[in-house]
């Protein structure tokens, strides 16, 4: 039996929004950060506009034999002084409970988390070598990114009060290409967060610099407001009605399962290092769940559960594939580094000229060698 909710939400409430942002949420959203943040915007929020998402959606039913209520945690690595800060106070706008920091101690982690309302929690730090240093921190963000909760006792003495509580939470974690020379980073973080590789070109660094001489068009901001409202009526909509879960068809779910088992990316990684594509095939029921809800004003509610559409599908397969092609090439200029035991920039640069090397691949291992 179809249910209406949604639809009626959107008539009770008057939801003054533009026709686009409610017909097609996931592609106003990632246009508008991109003509907020030229040669940035789309390529972070068309990942980071799921992961609040992410944090309010029910669990989710892969099988019979498996559920999962992960939430998708991001792994940004970039150049200095491409907006990483800039760009992550715009998330915390749009997110819940946000924590968000250039750097965080363990004090101050500790301190945010007691002043939370409720058990959800986003985690937004823009510089995490720094806050990798120190045990408590990653054993939080780990907690938070292998089953998308951070627990109390990570922090804590366990004798302490409150210590059998945990919120769900996602990380939004970034750095430079350096980030991943750490060996916490690279066991415990690397191979359970979206990975996102940003870098810009020649051309690209001089359009930026033209657009801020420049200025942006009118009405961004008001856009962009738009948005942090959007995600506040999505969130009131989440606590006031029932949501159980997902309406996805054997379809949508055999066709994403070829998909995750045929991808050149993903089938190159565990060839040459034996990493399995569990962890990917979780993550894009995640991605289609989160997309799915994103659109709940536009979808059909059938017995409290959220229709998944193509469109999903189709959305969820392009970031599936960007995430295997930039797992593959952090694995690659690792690899790289260690096996041809490159330690200085001399040595770089008579390996890359002697061999043809992807941008992505050569842009981590030059971040990968300290100058």
């Amino acid at each position: 039996m179809e249910d209406k909710k949604a639809e009626e939400y959107v008539k009770e409430e008057k939801l003054e929004f533009p026709n686009d942002l409610l017909n097609n949420p996931y592609e106003y959203i990632c246009n508008i950060y991109e003509k907020k943040y030229p040669h940035l915007g789309k390529k972070i929020f068309s990942v980071l506009c799921l992961s609040p998402v992410s944090l309010i959606i029910p669990k989710v039913k892969i099988s019979n034999i498996k559920t999962t209520n992960r939430t998708l945690s991001i792994l940004w690595l970039a150049p200095p002084a491409t907006g990483k800060t800039t760009i992550s106070r715009a998330i915390e706008k749009i997110t819940i409970n946000p924590i968000c920091s250039h750097r965080i101690t363990p004090a101050r982690l500790i301190y945010e988390v007691k002043k939370v309302e409720g058990n959800l929690i986003s985690l937004l730090i823009s510089d995490i070598a720094v806050s990798f240093s120190d045990e408590t921190f990653v054993k939080l963000v780990e907690s938070i990114v292998e089953d998308g909760y951070a627990h109390w006792d990570t922090m804590q003495n366990k004798k302490d009060e409150g210590s059998k509580k945990k919120y769900k939470a996602f990380a939004c974690l970034s750095g430079t290409p350096q980030t991943i020379s750490n060996n916490k980073i690279r066991d415990g973080i690397l191979g359970r967060c979206f990975p996102i590789l940003l870098y810009l070109t020649e051309k690209q660094e001089k359009d930026i610099l033209r657009k801020i001489a420049e200025g942006e068009e009118n009405g961004i901001d008001e856009s962009i407001k738009k948005i942090e409202e959007f995600y506040k009526k999505l969130i009131e909509f989440k606590e006031n009605n029932k949501i159980d879960g997902f309406e996805i068809s054997e379809k949508i779910k055999l066709d994403l399962l070829k998909y995750i088992e045929d991808n050149k990316a993903l089938n190159l990684i565990f060839k040459k290092w034996g990493i399995p594509r569990t962890r990917q095939f979780e993550d894009a029921y995640i991605i289609l769940t989160s997309l799915s809800f994103l659109n709940i004003f536009n979808r059909k509610i059938v017995d409290n559960k959220i229709c998944v559409e193509e469109r999903d599908l189709k959305i969820t397969k392009k970031l599936v594939n960007r995430g295997a092609i930039h797992s593959y090439r952090i694995y690659e200029a690792i690899e790289k580094i260690d096996w041809y035991k490159i330690k200085n920039e001399r040595q770089l640069r008579e390996y890359l000229t002697k061999n043809n090397i992807s941008k992505g691949t050569k842009f981590l291992m030059e971040g990968l060698i300290k100058k």
